[in-house]
């Protein structure tokens, strides 16, 4: 049976050659029984082969092969049953189907439901991953949001209207018009193009390794830690140079030690024990951070968790590399868990001149400044509480999670403020305005430590630019040897730490 619209003449070439007798399958079932039966009956009458002769004139799709079995035909394809001959007696039109309004079972109605229900679905899956995407505040992502939004509302819409036009088909009966091959289409291709915008977002969005860490003589040096130390029970929080003194000065939990500043350019040079400048009584202080003044007095910062952070002042007690540090006096501050503190004297940064900053955690970064000089009514049994002004850590920790954004140390240097990020690990340089000059990947010195950084000081020592850097786990402190005029802050890591 042929469609209707068969009966246009734009498609009536596309039957012409294919057209074919319609017989009823019952009949031809009998007549081939019979005709076959008068194969097997050599000795039949004349009435039979007038028989046989009329039943040929009514040849069915089968009587080509009928007839190639007779003859011991070996082969028998499509192509000889449509091209067999026909009839004069056949009818040459088709049998066409007729326009009668089709019969919609009740069923088919809530079939029509279903399917609105998983376009609807199809729309909220779309919208289920484009939130995903609203964790991270990139523009790309924001772009592969909106794609995946705008394709979700349109897949919603497009399901609304195919439910209510096949709604209107089979109230009204219609026999066709149920096909639909562009809804598929659109949201296959809707899924491409989110999926891939998805790996292109992950890739990009993915940081490349921080670069590790490798000893080269006179450019990357670890230093020797030996002497009256213990390496299992030594945490390096942070570091400061004091020039005048020629030492690198060392804080780790209750102690404060020393060893030779610039960078060592051979293995004599490097192998000198630690001195020990000052400890504290066991388990009463944890220094996590130290500061040089103008006047060479050092200032050491003990954790004292979510109750605040203590500033201890300490002092020389005397003048020869042989020095010793004596504490002095001490201060409160509401800062917690300060980790860097730096000291800035430029005019630029602050209206008064010259002002003690410090870093700390609160959930979040938590920076504050402090006036200077500072009070000199303090004392180590009576310590005074500082005023904190508060800082816009925001500016700072930009583009970071809440726990990246602890800072390790800090260092004002060359007109700069750098903050070094230990989980981050990176190392970024702020001018006056806030702006963000350079930002540069920690290098790792040990595997799985590369979160351990806590000290950092730059020095300039016969014409070179050396950082100086401390690990916490394992403990190790590192001398490298920058590449100047290089970078948007005038500075770059050498191929050993790159």
């Amino acid at each position: 049976m042929l469609p209707w619209w068969s009966e246009d003449p734009l498609f009536s070439p596309l039957f012409k050659k294919q057209r074919r007798s319609s017989v009823v399958r019952s009949e031809s079932t009998n007549l081939s029984r019979v005709y076959s039966d008068k194969v097997k009956d050599k000795s039949s009458s004349s009435a039979g082969i007038q028989s046989v002769t009329k039943i040929k004139s009514v040849q069915s799709p089968d009587d080509g092969f009928l007839k190639a079995a007779e003859e011991g035909a070996s082969k028998w394809g499509l192509r000889e049953r449509l091209t067999s001959p026909k009839d004069k007696d056949q009818p040459t039109k088709p049998i066409v189907a007729p326009r009668t309004p089709a019969r919609v079972e009740p069923k088919s109605f809530f079939a029509n439901e279903r399917t609105f229900i998983q376009w609807v679905s199809a729309a909220l899956l779309l919208m289920t991953a484009a939130e995903l995407f609203l964790v991270a505040s990139s523009a790309s992502a924001i772009h592969t949001w909106n794609f995946l939004m705008s394709s979700a509302v349109l897949v919603a819409l497009y399901g609304l209207v195919t439910y209510h036009r096949r709604l209107h088909l089979m109230i009204n009966s219609k026999p066709y018009g149920y096909a639909d091959a562009v809804g598929p289409t659109c949201f296959a291709i809707f899924v491409i193009i989110g999926f891939s915008l998805t790996m292109w977002w992950t890739n990009k969005g993915i940081q490349p390794l921080n670069p590790p860490l490798t000893q080269k003589d006179g450019v990357c040096v670890q230093r020797y830690l030996g002497g009256d130390i213990s390496l299992v029970a030594f945490e390096p929080s942070d570091l400061i140079v004091d020039e005048q003194r020629g030492k690198i000065i060392i804080a780790s939990l209750n102690d404060i030690v020393s060893i030779p500043d610039g960078i060592p350019l051979t293995e004599e040079e490097n192998n000198v024990n630690v001195t020990i400048l000052h400890r504290f009584l066991d388990g009463s202080e944890d220094i996590e951070a130290l500061e040089l003044m103008e006047d060479g007095t050092i200032l050491a910062v003990s954790e004292k968790g979510r109750d605040g952070s203590d500033i201890i002042e300490m002092e020389w007690d005397g003048f020869d590399n042989d020095d010793l540090l004596k504490p002095t006096s001490r201060y409160k501050i509401p800062t917690p868990d300060v980790e860097g503190i730096a000291f800035v004297r430029d005019d630029k940064f602050f209206f008064d001149g010259q002002r003690l900053v410090v870093a700390g955690m609160n959930n979040a970064l938590e920076m504050n400044s402090f006036s200077l000089p500072l009070p000199q009514s303090s004392s180590l049994e009576n310590p005074v509480n500082l005023i904190a002004t508060r800082m816009n850590g925001n500016l700072f920790g930009a583009n970071l999670l809440d726990l990246d954004t602890k800072v390790s140390a800090m260092q004002f240097f060359d007109g700069l403020l750098y903050l070094m990020f230990d989980n981050a690990q990176v190392i970024r340089a702020f001018d006056r305005l806030g702006n963000m000059i350079q930002e540069t990947k920690l290098p790792v010195a040990v595997k799985n430590f590369g979160k351990q950084w806590e000290g950092m000081r730059f020095q300039r020592k016969n014409g070179d630019l050396i950082l100086h850097l401390a690990l916490d786990t394992p403990a190790q402190v590192w001398s490298i040897k920058l590449q100047e005029n290089a970078g948007n802050a005038g500075w770059k890591f050498p191929s050993c730490a790159s």
